[in-house]
């Protein structure tokens, strides 16, 4: 179910409504949207190494398994050298996947070839370096990356895309592709960004949209992009650089021009030369994250990478995933989540498991809540990834609840307010937490609201195809 608060989908509705001539600019969508009020998710985005990233709208939102931290923000993972990665094409592959839950009506299935043609030729000019070409393919009006920043990305910083994409029937005629980036300055600390756009095609260009559930209320996210990784890197070598090479890091000026938002190819210039260096002799950037999978098949490496989400132990974290787990997850830790799951094998392939997912905390769930997903895993070359393919949701938790137990703390527990939300919006770390699971009990005593029915959203985001 499309949202009308989502600053997207009103901008879709403005163009589909309007004549080329009549319709905003980039930079009017862009200035709307900034204006617009965001509706609070409380998820994590899952991103893995390599192929296929999913997006889990709201809660789910792509567990990053393969690469870095789980959740939201980028990953760590084996980066192909600029040479390679330059002359890389990327087809564009779709998996059929299947509804079994919630119960849906299917129409007859949309054909999706005319979008998978220009998504392919979209990633063939980004990795060719082409950023005219790749401008000239994405709607003047809906997309959700700028022509500067494409000009800044595959020119100046040299970025490449590795994509996979699904058909998303709810949407006719439209693919969600999961989609890496890579690019020489980050790759050298084996760094990758990784996103997940809607395409649909319209007069022979591409609507670029971000999956429902945007990423953008974290902090640091932008565009659906959450590169606080590739920031904590910069600001790394910079360090390092002003240290070892003080001349360099006079040119560069400061270490916030090498943000990944900043968009600054003349400090990206001078940065890139010492990178290497800098992460050889560096302890934390010198590795990267590996999974505990080798010599798993696909259905046990699923399985084990639930076990180490349900441990809530960041030991046992660590030693599936390679690494402690972020803030995000400790948040969710705190709130009590478990992952109760259902999943088995995709029959005619050895790589795809498909996962039904509810996720159940101390929190959420005590206000009636609900919150189930079905998600696609693929298991190959010692990476996971996982996509969303249908999802049901009680939205009203990340807006009414959390407004309504909000108004109350701040009245009977200002101090614990304080801590635990940012404006109407429960804060995301484990702080919040911590005060959110010891005050609930006490707020649904005194409610007439709560616990409510689930009254949950059914969105399909994929179904079968023919």
């Amino acid at each position: 179910m499309l949202d009308s608060r989502d600053p997207e989908i009103r901008a879709l509705i403005v163009e589909l409504g309007m004549s080329a001539e009549d319709a905003p600019t980039w930079e009017e969508i862009e200035g709307r949207a900034s204006q617009a009020p965001q509706v609070a998710q409380p998820v994590i985005r899952r991103r893995v190494p390599g192929w296929a990233v999913a997006t889990s709208t709201a809660i789910v939102a792509l567990v990053l398994v393969g690469g870095t931290a789980l959740l939201l923000g980028t990953g760590s993972g084996v980066v192909e050298s600029p040479s390679t990665i330059a002359t890389t094409t990327v087809p564009v592959t779709t998996v059929p996947a299947t509804t079994t839950s919630p119960a849906t009506t299917t129409a007859a299935p949309v054909s999706t070839a005319a979008v998978e043609s220009l998504v392919e030729e979209y990633y063939a000019a980004y990795n060719a370096g082409d950023s005219e070409r790749a401008i000239s393919l994405l709607s003047a009006t809906m997309r959700k990356t700028s022509p500067a920043e494409i000009r800044f990305r595959v020119e100046e910083l040299g970025e490449r895309v590795d994509a996979q994409c699904i058909p998303a029937p709810s949407y006719p005629g439209a693919i969600v592709c999961a989609e890496s980036y890579t690019d020489p300055l980050h790759g050298a600390a084996g760094l990758t960004l990784r996103t997940s756009f809607l395409y649909t095609e319209r007069n022979g260009v591409l609507f670029q949209t971000a999956e429902p559930g945007s990423t953008n209320i974290y902090e640091g996210c932008l565009s659906n992009r959450c590169p606080q990784q590739y920031d904590e890197f910069a600001a790394d070598l910079f360090d390092w650089i002003s240290f070892a090479y003080p001349s360099a890091a006079d040119r560069i000026g400061d270490a916030s021009r090498l943000n990944y938002f900043a968009a600054d190819g003349e400090a990206v210039a001078v940065a890139l030369p010492f990178a290497a260096e800098f992460v050889a002799q560096s302890p934390d950037w010198g590795g990267s994250a590996t999974l505990a999978i080798a010599g798993m098949e696909p259905l046990e490496a699923v399985e084990a990478n639930y076990v180490a989400l349900n441990s809530r132990d960041p030991a046992v974290f660590s030693s599936f995933y390679g690494e402690a787990p972020d803030e995000a997850m400790l948040w969710l830790w705190e709130l009590g989540t478990k992952w109760a799951v259902q999943c088995e094998t995709v029959p005619g392939d050895d790589t795809l498991v498909r996962c039904e997912e509810e996720w159940l905390d101390d929190f959420f769930s005590k206000a009636g809540a609900e919150f189930r997903y079905g998600i696609l895993w693929n298991v190959a070359d010692g990476h996971m990834s996982s996509t969303t393919e249908w999802e049901t949701i009680s939205f009203w938790a990340w807006t009414d609840f959390e407004g309504d137990l909000g108004d109350w703390m701040r009245s009977a527990y200002p101090d614990d307010h304080r801590i635990a939300f940012v404006g109407a919006d429960l804060a995301r770390t484990p702080e919040a937490a911590a005060v959110a699971v010891i005050r609930i009990d006490e707020f649904i005593d005194q409610s007439a609201d709560y616990p409510r029915s689930p009254d949950p959203i059914n969105n399909p985001i994929s179904t079968e195809t023919g």
